[in-house]
């Protein structure tokens, strides 16, 4: 697991590195290419990328949490993603479609193909954007905890009940 032996911000970096790159890839489609050829090699490297990617950003969302609040971190870094890919998405379609129609244009295959790819490198710039971002904004791994007494870091306590089935009394 890279995870597991790297930082998270480190292994973030790379995953959107890769993320960057078949987003790079995906704008080298021309109308007169077989589509195989570009998008399933694109796509192939892109879920490579964005597999270490969210994996990496979840890790890196909840290290450091306490017990207590792993699963609202978890919740907090799931919807945060969900925002950031419909706004992207948003914004990229936005970006497309204006390139593709420019005034006295006619919505030919180049045109389209044009307005599309060039909102596949402004995806490529989000990602080179949050690559350097990423690891600023992220904790390092705390190397030990500061305080080995703290409530966070104890083990949890065995639970017992102390009420009777009713059929017990």
């Amino acid at each position: 697991m890279v995870t597991g032996t790297h930082p998270a911000r480190n292994t973030l970096a790379a995953g959107l590195i890769v993320a960057a790159v078949a987003m790079g890839w995906f704008s080298l489609l021309t109308p007169d290419q077989n589509p195989l050829a570009v998008l399933l090699p694109a796509q192939l490297v892109g879920g490579i990328g964005l597999g270490i990617g969210i994996v990496a950003a979840t890790v890196g969302g909840v290290q450091g949490v306490a017990a207590e609040d792993t699963g609202v971190a978890s919740g907090l870094v799931n919807t945060s993603q969900q925002i950031g890919g419909a706004l992207g998405l948003a914004i990229l379609a936005s970006v497309a479609t204006a390139t593709a129609a420019r005034p006295g244009a006619t919505p030919t295959r180049d045109a389209l193909t044009n307005g599309d790819t060039t909102g596949l490198l402004g995806a490529s710039a989000f990602y080179l954007t949050a690559m350097i971002a990423a690891p600023l904004l992220m904790r390092p791994r705390p190397s030990r905890p500061a305080n080995p007494d703290s409530p966070a870091n104890r083990s949890p306590e065995p639970v017992t009940s102390t009420t009777r089935h009713p059929s017990e009394q």
